[in-house]
């Protein structure tokens, strides 16, 4: 099986490459992107309540697409509107991408 974790002096030259974009200072600039998220997929967690007499029935896709859009939007700076539209081609793309990366990781 191959070797998955690097130690030593190479761990140490990938941490101080990936350490300055995951400082505070940087992370703190997503912040708004991330609350405006929030608030949509909240905004679809009580609609759904409302609907079905306070219960939500897959609160994994709401907090799959609320993920998509966040990742995209602070990432890539591409806005994807997976909460809004879970059933548009490039959701649906991403969720059967992943479904066959599952299989895959499973059948190997």
């Amino acid at each position: 099986m191959p070797k998955m974790l690097s130690t030593g002096s190479k761990w140490t030259t990938h941490r101080k490459l990936l350490t300055p974009a995951f400082h505070f200072k940087i992370l703190e600039n997503f912040l708004p992107t991330i609350a405006n998220q929030q608030k949509i997929m909240f905004s679809l967690i009580d609609k759904e309540m409302a609907e079905n007499d306070g219960v939500v029935n897959d609160i994994r896709k709401l907090i799959t697409n609320y993920t998509l859009d966040a990742i995209c939007e602070t990432a890539m700076g591409v806005t994807v509107s997976a909460q809004l539209n879970p059933n548009s081609d490039y959701v649906e793309a991403i969720r059967r991408t992943f479904a066959v990366s599952i299989l895959r990781f499973i059948k190997r």
